[in-house]
């Protein structure tokens, strides 16, 4: 950069410093060589803005969003259902790569009997209209394999306030809803045998 600098060219962008204490500060703004007449640089002077807090604040969300993703499944879908990405969990838990899902409708990772209920149907209409849904969902993976989700459908809206795509994230407790199963099963059979 000063190398730049000394050669007479401008830098401008976001600009990590140290304050006194050792503390990073964050400036935005654009160093300018200061040329003589001979178009030597003879000085460097800077024009910017501390940006520290909201640089921080950035990078904290911006590491939690990435902690998140990596503990969730998270797939994006646009206001019709249509599958607009998903990430490495979701692709995972669900056995598809992401090639095979974007554009399909969320209906494939549902029953056809599900598919076919009242509720389903109000499902996207509601999330359309800025509904979000959160529970435990019952889903249906690659090979018809049931996969389990302690889930929430969140609406996205624009700066209009319109909703522009649904974003589900969730975890899978299949394991946890087959332990609950086996528990009532062995409930039943005690209770049969008084």
């Amino acid at each position: 950069m000063w190398d730049r600098l000394l050669s007479g060219d401008s830098q401008k962008g976001e600009f990590r410093h140290q304050d006194a204490k050792g503390e990073d500060r964050w400036l935005h703004g654009a160093y300018s060589p200061i040329l003589d007449p001979k178009r030597n640089v003879t000085s460097v002077i800077l024009f910017a803005s501390d940006i520290t807090e909201a640089k921080l604040t950035r990078l904290d969300m911006r590491y939690k969003l990435e902690a998140l993703n990596e503990l969730q499944c998270v797939v994006e879908y646009d206001t019709a259902g249509s599958v607009l990405r998903a990430n490495d969990a979701f692709l995972k838990t669900f056995g598809y790569s992401l090639r095979e899902i974007v554009g399909q409708h969320h209906s494939m990772f549902c029953s056809p009997d599900y598919v076919q209920t009242e509720e389903y149907r109000h499902l996207w209409f509601n999330l359309g209209k800025g509904d979000s849904l959160t529970g435990r969902v019952k889903r249906v993976a690659r090979f018809n394999r049931d996969v389990y989700l302690s889930a929430s459908y969140q609406p996205v809206r624009n700066i209009d306030g319109d909703v522009t795509k649904i974003i589900k994230s969730g975890v899978e407790i299949s394991n946890l809803i087959a332990l609950e199963q086996k528990a009532v099963q062995s409930g039943e059979r005690i209770a049969s045998m008084l």
